[in-house]
């Protein structure tokens, strides 16, 4: 079965393109950093979960030493009670409805903030996993997707914390992708006819997925 995915790209994010408008950071002078969209029409069924299959499946085949990650935190400030502090991140999420069966191996980190706690976490998954994965970034905006090269340091990016907003993000984003990693954000909203990832690399690497 063919699957109609929309593809386009930038080599570099900070000159005039159809794919992303951001604008450079100190951090990002360092870099040279493009992009690419993956967008699937929302009459398909599922379009994120067949979109994040197909990059998936480009990272598996084009860099077969990188593993895939979930980063996902809190958007709102918990309160600061028993029972947050005892689910924490994950607990919470189990506590919604999502089925983390696939959780295995991952980070979690509390920060307080604003008289109440907020929660960051990272864990790998696989291809089994790429529908639970699809359904809590959807449930949850301050999220990202990363390829990780074997030596990045998950639990750097968890001290920090982040907001899902590729702006706000941005030099974090930027370092995470200065190590060779490969950051991807959900794009189109729930009104949108389209639904896909955009994805930030160095532009050396962005090719990879593309071709």
């Amino acid at each position: 079965m063919t699957v109609d995915i929309q593809v386009s790209s930038t080599f570099d994010i900070f000159t005039k393109n159809n794919v992303v408008n951001l604008s450079p950071s100190r951090t990002a002078s360092r870099i040279k950093l493009g992009a690419a969209s993956y967008m699937a029409s929302v009459e398909m069924n599922k379009p994120l979960t067949v979109v994040l299959n197909t990059i998936y499946d480009r990272i598996n085949q084009e860099f077969p030493d990188y593993d895939m990650w979930l980063f996902i935190g809190n958007s709102a400030v918990q309160p600061d009670t028993r029972i947050v502090r005892y689910r924490r991140l994950w607990g919470g999420f189990k506590s919604r409805g999502f089925d983390l069966s696939f959780l295995s191996g991952s980070f979690e980190n509390m920060i307080e903030i604003d008289g109440g706690l907020k929660f960051f976490g990272g864990v790998p998954f696989s291809k089994n996993s790429l529908a639970v994965v699809s359904d809590l970034i959807v449930g949850e905006r301050c999220s990202y997707i990363a390829a990780l090269p074997n030596s990045f340091d998950v639990r750097c990016a968890l001290s920090k914390g982040w907001s899902g907003d590729i702006s706000n993000d941005f030099d974090l984003i930027c370092c995470a992708c200065e190590k060779e990693a490969f950051v991807l954000k959900k794009i189109g909203e729930f009104d949108d006819c389209e639904r896909g990832f955009l994805a930030l690399a160095l532009s050396k690497n962005i090719g990879g997925l593309t071709i």
